[in-house]
């Protein structure tokens, strides 16, 4: 899906975004903090905004969160002070502008905020926060539809060493554990809940080669588990298989831009800032940059499990020897 966005001029510079379950609304957060409620217009790819969300911390809001439907319709946002606040849809009558209002402050973090993410549904109504001090921090609600009473209900120290910096819940599955991973300055970790012990053990180190992670997906929806991360070195993609307590973890494959040799990570110019996988795991959207140049790219995986090119959108004059270059 190609998103158009409508902004006046004081919104140009878009910092970040969170849709909801069926990609009708978004919550956008630009570069001066200001965060916004869009829908899309019927059977279109433009979107409009509503709403303006009065979050008027300092230093401003930076990561922004939409939670699962089951929930009611739950936003929450970060901020470069620790501060997090849980926003929720009022009741709205026909006729009537659509209201939001904020139902929590969580002030357990004073470093910034660098991600934050809802669980999945099944596990109900629990927010995962990533702060600079190196901790995640869980928050959860007192029942499914009550986004008034959030309470922090547990913590892990992921790193000493330069903060959280983002993370990803896994998808559930029934009978496992929940199950996350981390994205820091040096490496990515996945860790599992312990129920007996109602905490959180590391079951696995990813190694990025001591590069600074600045985004992570769990794939949904495979027999085997897949999470991406984006570092200033590249993409690494890895495989995970066994028990929560006993993973092991293979680096996979990835196809040079001729397909010619195999790499370590995927071939992406310039510094990878984003990655994401469809909702089936099958494809694996990138983007990347320089300051130069930027480039949106979409890789699948071939049937010698290699990761290789699908098609890309560059801002770049279009190179017509790629032939996996969309047009």
């Amino acid at each position: 899906m190609v998103v158009t966005y409508n902004t006046s001029p004081e919104l140009i510079g878009i910092h970040t975004c969170a849709f909801n379950d069926d990609l009708t609304r978004m919550v956008v957060c630009n570069a001066k903090g200001r965060v916004q409620i869009c829908h899309r217009l019927d059977h279109q790819q433009l979107w409009q905004a509503t709403v303006d969300l009065p979050t008027r911390t300092k230093p401003a809001v930076t990561q922004v969160a939409w939670a699962h439907s089951t929930h009611g319709s739950v936003v929450a946002c970060g901020s470069g002070n620790g501060l997090v606040t849980i926003w929720q849809q009022a009741p709205t009558l026909c006729g009537h502008d659509e209201e939001w209002i904020q139902r929590a402050t969580l002030t357990e973090s004073s470093k910034p905020i660098n991600h934050l993410q809802f669980a999945p549904a099944q596990l109900g109504p629990q927010l995962a926060v990533a702060s600079d001090d190196g901790y995640i921090r869980f928050y959860e609600a007192s029942a499914a539809l009550d986004a008034d009473h959030w309470r922090l209900c547990n913590d892990l120290q992921a790193t000493s060493h330069g903060g959280c910096k983002c993370l990803s819940w896994r998808p559930h599955t029934h009978g496992l554990p929940p199950m996350l991973v981390i994205g820091t300055m040096e490496a990515a970790t996945v860790w599992y809940y312990r129920k007996a012990f109602a905490d959180w053990a590391q079951a696995a180190v990813l190694d990025t080669g001591n590069q600074s992670v600045t985004s992570i997906d769990w794939a949904p929806g495979r027999t085997v588990e897949l999470i991406a991360a984006a570092t200033s070195a590249g993409v690494h993609i890895w495989s995970l298989k066994g028990k929560a307590h006993d993973l092991q973890v293979q680096q996979m494959e990835c196809l040079s831009s001729n397909e010619e040799t195999t790499l370590d990570c995927l071939p992406i110019a310039g510094h990878a800032w984003k990655v994401q996988f469809d909702r089936m795991g099958t494809l694996l959207a990138t983007s990347a940059g320089d300051g130069d140049s930027s480039s949106v790219c979409v890789w699948e995986m071939n049937m010698s499990g290699q990761w290789c090119l699908s098609s890309r959108i560059s801002e770049d004059p279009p190179d017509m020897n790629a032939g996996a270059m969309l047009e």
